[in-house]
């Protein structure tokens, strides 16, 4: 059993004088409680974590047009929840290993005990700054504005500019062919929750696959012109290359080529 006397006992052989910032006293006292407070911080910040997760899902539900941007957001947040997770394990093992080789000598033991003492402060640093970021009322404005430059890197652009306004009229647009092809097709019919709602534009292309009336390959990019949309909204970006309203266009114009050629299945 450790005791105080043991400690007390030993610290003399730590290294040259031992760590000037720790006694007997600090020694007993710090490395019994370190573990138990980390541990009770990590607690706190995956309950904080939890809570944070299920209002975004409440979010989600209410305007589907955040999806993306919430999945960024969470899979950021599951980064750094990772990477505390194994900070606070280190941290914790590392602090009961130092009292329960408080009695053993080994050359350099301070430098341990000192990195201990370190990595406690380091992840409470980080996780405050975790906390910060969760909580932060920008959080969806930056995260779609981030959207908007990754996509921006991954698609050739032609380097003309257009307003968002301009860019949105055009989205409107293609909604409107997309919603006008489902009326043609009657297929709101068989979908009661279409009788009183028109629905997302997400609803929309999902009712266009399962029914046939688009091939997979042309759903994807109907998919990601609407995040492309969303992310421009909530982002409130002003500007955004010509090439986006060119693809609208043409993805209109598929539209309608499509309401044309084919004879819908109707839906279950």
């Amino acid at each position: 059993m450790i005791t105080f006397s043991t400690v007390s006992g030993c610290l003399p052989a730590f290294g040259v004088g031992g760590p000037p910032w720790l006694d007997a006293n600090a020694y007993f006292w710090f490395y019994s409680a370190a573990a138990e407070t980390i541990g009770a911080f990590a607690g706190l910040l995956l309950a904080g974590y939890a809570i944070v997760l299920t209002l975004m899902g409440g979010v989600e539900q209410t305007d589907d047009t955040y999806a993306e941007i919430s999945q960024e957001l969470k899979a950021g947040y599951y980064q750094q929840v990772r990477s505390l997770a194994v900070l606070v394990g280190v941290s914790v093992v590392t602090n009961l290993v130092s009292l329960a080789t408080s009695n053993v000598q080994y050359p350099l033991k301070w430098i341990v005990l000192s990195a201990s003492l370190v990595l406690c402060c380091f992840i409470i640093v980080l996780g405050l700054g975790f906390v910060v970021r969760m909580i932060d009322p920008n959080k969806y404005l930056r995260t779609a504005r981030r959207i908007v430059e990754n996509e921006d890197k991954r698609t050739p652009l032609s380097g003309e500019k257009a307003s968002a306004g301009d860019f949105l009229n055009e989205f409107v647009k293609l909604e409107n062919a997309i919603n006008g092809l489902l009326d043609r097709s009657k297929i709101e019919t068989s979908h009661e929750f279409l009788r009183t709602y028109r629905p997302s534009f997400r609803m929309m292309l999902d009712l266009l696959l399962w029914n046939e009336l688009v091939e997979y390959p042309e759903y994807l990019n109907l998919r990601a012109i609407g995040q492309y949309r969303n992310a421009v909204v909530h982002g409130k970006v002003t500007q955004v290359d010509d090439t986006y309203l060119m693809r609208i266009r043409n993805a209109v114009a598929a539209i309608k080529v499509i309401g044309k050629r084919r004879t819908p299945r109707a839906a279950k």
